[in-house]
């Protein structure tokens, strides 16, 4: 019952009363399992303790480090993309090349057989002489192109001109369209020249649409290269207006004109000859939409401009005067309206 007590004594358990009288065969057994049991919880005492668990860290995200001047040094793959085009072998980008000029189609076929002897030093020699005399030579045929091209539109334009001459409007846009199609690239002023005359072409057809087309786009090019404020953007806005009013759009006439006469009078001056004619339309426009107080005056300003600019008896001062006659015949002034009408007359 020693050995037993002592076993017991070390784990920490006192046994009751009454079991001292335990065969010394059953003592021995227990002292033996109690040992086992002892030497198992000191072995596990001893191992170490496993780590706690921890998630698993994400990498750091990379930061770019500033060198001395700034800069940030960053890896970069130092290949350059050949591009979307097809990769060709030298030899078969060359095979398509065919020059006109028999010569150069003869150099060419040297430098082919230079590159297929691998003497490539002088086969790039004779290849950059080709390409430096096929680019002045094609540089030489644009400029003469260009230069063809101009003349062509400006025949088409006299043409559309005569055209008008003997009242011949369908013709005129045929000669305009014919221009617009031949205009080169990068003469955008010519461009916007032949879309205002066959704007007005087409206004004398009655192609309302067609006509409110090329002056749209007459207007845009227009404004995009001499500004917004220029006195030919104000004449492609006046003609676009011209068509609303035609067409009885009075509302979005009004703003164009206003626009138009606001342009002419900051560009060319309040006594110019454009700003008469953008007063007269507006207020053409005011008279029909029954605003005959404030036409009046407008009217009043245009005929002064005209009378500084024309003699007695000019078709555009005869026109102010009827014009100014007829809107005071309307707001009950007569007498002055008669008067008007009588320096027209004569």
């Amino acid at each position: 019952m020693d050995a037993l007590t002592r076993a017991m004594e070390l784990i920490g358990i006192t046994l009751p009363e009454g079991v001292q009288d335990l065969d010394v065969l059953y003592a021995g057994i227990a002292a033996v399992v109690v040992l086992i049991i002892v030497l198992k919880m000191v072995r596990k005492k001893r191992r170490p303790a496993d780590p706690p668990v921890q998630a698993e860290a994400k990498p750091e995200p990379s930061v770019e480090t500033p060198d001395a001047d700034g800069d940030a040094e960053v890896e970069q793959d130092e290949s350059v993309a050949d591009g979307p085009t097809p990769k060709k072998s030298i030899t078969e980008r060359l095979s398509e090349v065919k020059f006109q000029d028999a010569a150069l189609q003869e150099e060419l076929a040297s430098a082919r057989q230079l590159l297929d002897d691998s003497n490539i030093e002088t086969a790039v020699e004779s290849l950059s002489r080709i390409g430096e005399m096929e680019h002045d030579a094609g540089r030489e045929l644009r400029s003469q192109a260009e230069q063809r091209l101009t003349g062509a539109v400006a025949i088409h334009l006299v043409s559309g001109d005569l055209r008008l001459s003997i009242d011949d409007a369908e013709g005129a846009v045929s000669q305009y369209s014919r221009a617009i199609e031949t205009v080169p690239r990068g003469h955008d002023a010519l461009l916007a020249e032949c879309l205002n005359k066959h704007g007005a072409a087409a206004y004398k057809t009655g192609e309302l649409n067609v006509a409110a087309g090329s002056f749209r786009r007459a207007s845009r090019i227009l404004e995009r290269l001499k500004g917004l404020n220029h006195p030919d953007v104000a004449t492609a806005i006046s003609n676009l207006a011209v068509l609303h009013y035609v067409r009885g759009d009075l509302a979005a006439a009004e703003p164009l004109y206003r626009r138009a006469l606001e342009i002419d009078e900051a560009a060319l001056g309040e006594n110019a000859q454009e700003v008469a004619t953008d007063l007269n339309n507006m207020a053409l426009l005011l008279k029909r939409l029954d605003r005959l107080e404030e036409a009046a005056p407008l009217l009043e300003r245009a005929l002064r401009i005209k009378e500084s600019h024309f003699e007695p008896g000019h078709p555009s001062l005869v026109t102010g005067l009827q014009n100014y006659a007829g809107v005071l015949r309307e707001l009950g002034r007569t007498k002055e309206a008669n008067s008007y009408d009588a320096r027209a007359a004569s």
